[in-house]
């Protein structure tokens, strides 16, 4: 997604010098002086060589520096963007203005460089195959301060302690000011915890009527606090839900699935849930399909939570969704339509499936979207569906056969698309939130 930087993150400098500067004997052009709210300054100096692109602002936000840079000539691809602190290079990530990120600098489109540490001084350039240029040089950016928090406590009677556990948070107009949120896309958000350290987090709904985002805490304490800061624009979207759950696929890159059997899975951007694009499911029916590594073993104690959209009835009744080994062995939602409409619980030996347990629905969903939501949980195993935001059904299998699981797959019937994949840690009864009063000041993260 582009869109045009805001005012406000355009004019974090104050005035432009007339002076020349000379640095390490290269000709260069100072741009911009800057002051925080901490009463710090800085400079930023642009050296322009090739004119590919320039500095524009700088700033930290807790232990990143952010460098806000926009493209003057055509477009350059870019294979990475360094850093030279001190004459050593270091990598950094290359972020859209209010995107996902591009692998192009286009001319008068505007990206940030975040680098993953606090850069007092060093130059900035990009490389690739046609070009490799130095295009400014940073000098003590300000940090970054938020006028608003929020304290937000966290209960958990569980009796476990799961480390990296991602907890939701939900906001509405009974226990947040909506009004103060600067951004209609929630970036202006960030989780801190007591010490203002940022913590990872992904926003997975932002409206008028409510913000519903999830904060991965490095442990489940049975009582914790963090801190919600909030209320200025020009920070770039953090949200992350590859950093927050163990696996994460909104389907908007297509990419690291095996298709199994002579099932077919794709990429699809005619019908999604959130974004835009899905994964379609078509060609033949179950086992056939196909399945995604997660990057990690997953043992119980987990929930998978899945968009589902029905297209077609013209080959198989169910949808299939769920874990396996790299042998095929795991469990699995299943949704069934037509003859026999109801949710069950998925069974997978050597890649084949069978509906252990299933319930009678009567009222069928097709055309429309429903949550599935498997939770794998001690000894037993847990199908529930869900439409219009509503619970419809749940049932229940006690079975302790299979206990590792590597792969997330796609199997059953055809046509229906999947979308906005989550793999979390679960205990249960889940952590239970309270969102405090909100505090208003000068908040600095760490």
């Amino acid at each position: 997604m582009r869109a045009n930087v805001p005012l406000e993150a355009m004019v974090l400098f104050i005035g432009f010098l007339l002076a020349s500067l000379v640095i390490t004997g290269v000709a260069v052009k100072s741009i911009g002086s800057y002051s925080s709210e901490a009463e710090s300054t800085s400079t930023l100096v642009q050296e322009r060589v090739s004119n590919s692109a320039e500095l524009i602002s700088a700033f930290y936000v807790g232990p990143k520096t952010y460098v806000l840079v926009q493209g003057v000539s055509g477009a350059i691809p870019v294979d990475k963007v360094t850093v030279l602190l001190d004459g050593v290079p270091q990598t950094a990530n290359l972020k859209e203005y209010k995107g996902d990120g591009d692998e192009l600098i286009e001319k008068g489109e505007l990206f940030y460089v975040i680098l993953p540490f606090r850069a007092e001084r060093g130059s900035l350039s990009f490389q690739s195959t046609t070009v490799s240029a130095v295009v400014g040089f940073i000098s003590n950016p300000p940090e970054f301060s938020f006028p608003y928090r929020v304290k937000v406590r966290i209960q958990n009677s569980s009796g476990l302690s799961p480390a990296d556990y991602p907890v939701r948070v939900e906001l509405n107009s009974t226990n947040f000011n909506l009004s103060h949120l600067a951004t209609s896309d929630c970036s202006d958000l960030l989780p801190v915890d007591l010490n203002m350290r940022p913590l990872p987090f992904y926003v997975e709904e932002c409206s008028a009527d409510r913000v519903v985002l999830w904060v991965k805490l490095p442990q489940l304490l049975p009582d914790q606090n963090i801190y919600l800061l909030y209320g200025k624009a020009g920070l770039p979207p953090e949200s992350n839900g590859h950093e927050v759950f163990t696996f994460f696929d909104d389907a908007e890159k297509f990419s690291g699935w095996t298709q199994y059997g002579n099932g077919k899975l794709s990429q699809y951007c005619g019908l999604s849930y959130d974004g835009s694009c899905s994964i379609w499911k078509s060609t033949a029916n179950d086992p056939n399909g196909g399945f995604k590594s997660m990057g990690t073993l997953l043992e119980r104690n987990f929930a998978v939570e899945v968009w589902i959209y029905r297209t077609t009835t013209v080959g198989g009744d169910c949808d299939r969704i769920g874990v396996i080994d790299g042998s095929g062995n795991g469990y699995g939602f299943v949704y069934c339509h037509l003859s026999t409409i109801g949710v069950g619980v998925d069974v997978r030996s050597n890649y084949g499936g069978s509906i252990v347990v299933s319930s009678d629905l009567g009222t069928d969903v097709l055309y429309d979207w429903y949550f599935a939501r498997l939770i794998v949980y001690g000894n037993e195993i847990n199908a529930e569906y869900y439409y219009n935001g509503v619970f419809q059904d749940r049932v229940s299998l006690v079975d302790n056969t299979y206990n590792s699981f590597s792969n997330f797959y796609i199997f059953g019937g055809y046509d229906y698309v999947v979308d906005h994949i989550i793999v979390r840690k679960i205990v249960l009864p889940e952590p239970s939130v309270t969102v405090y009063a909100e505090e208003s000041g000068s908040f600095v993260p760490q």
